[in-house]
Formats: structure tokens, sequence, C-alpha cells
């Protein structure tokens, strides 16, 4: 299913746009843990989904990153894929551009320039503690 079409149909039918409350809705659970140079991942065991995000996180990073790894859930529930600290980054496949899409557009609605959002890259770049300039990378991407 197309991201855009999956993220407001899930805004749509639960009325949120917390990543949190969508996960208590699917019976996924979010988990703090002590991780190393990641800031979480998606995990799927014996039926059970988790979210593991790394302690310490800002109130935003910890929304993005759920927001992002419960987009590895819907759109590749078959893979335990790693979400690697976006502010290190130089590439990032498909899965996790896809990931990242999910999220811009669950917490943000669109990203910034189709809509006229009230968030400037600045803006986002300082709320999910990440470089400017790697917003604006990752945003210009998805618009590809």
């Amino acid at each position: 299913m197309e991201i855009k079409r999956l993220v407001e149909q899930l805004c749509f039918t639960y009325d949120t746009r917390d990543p949190f409350e969508l996960c208590r809705s699917f019976g996924i659970f979010t988990l703090r843990s002590p991780l190393i140079d990641i800031r979480g991942f998606y995990q799927r065991e014996a039926g059970v989904s988790i979210i593991h995000i790394a302690e310490g996180l800002s109130e935003w990073e910890d929304r993005f990153v759920c927001a992002h790894e419960l987009g590895h859930c819907f759109l590749h529930p078959g893979l335990n894929r790693v979400f690697l600290d976006i502010g290190t980054l130089t590439e990032t496949s498909r899965l996790e551009t896809d990931a990242d899409e999910f999220a811009c557009r669950l917490l943000f609605g669109v990203p910034p320039e189709l809509s006229g959002f009230e968030l400037s890259y600045r803006q986002i770049s300082e709320c999910l503690n990440i470089p400017e300039d790697r917003v604006r990378e990752r945003i210009e991407r998805l618009l590809k």
C-alpha cells in the first residue's frame, strides 16, 4: 500500500498521529533499552512485535524513533531491521527511506514543503537533534 494512503488511513481510523497510541492500539510493545550507536529497532519474535527505543532520547526523538520503527512494522513486517542513527548516515536503503517517510507523514502530516506546514527544516532539526542538512537531505529524498 502507498505510504501516504496507509498513514492517512491509520490517522483517520485511530484518530491520532501519536505513534505510541498506535502501538497500543495494535498491541505493539515499546521498550526503553540501553542501546549503543542506534536509536531504536523493530523486532518481531514468536508473534510479538516490540519497538526498542534508546534510553535518554528527547521526547521528540522518542516520537520520531517510535514512528520510524512503526513504519517498519507496517511496511516491512517480515523484517527485523535496525534503525541506524540518522545523524551519521550518508546513504540510506529504500527500507530506511520508506520508514522515514512513514514517520514524517505520521508526525508532521506531510513533508513541510508539500503543504506549507508550519515547521521549518531548522525547527525539525532542533526537535529531533539532527543536523539541519541531514533533515533537508532526507525530506528531499522523500520527494523524489
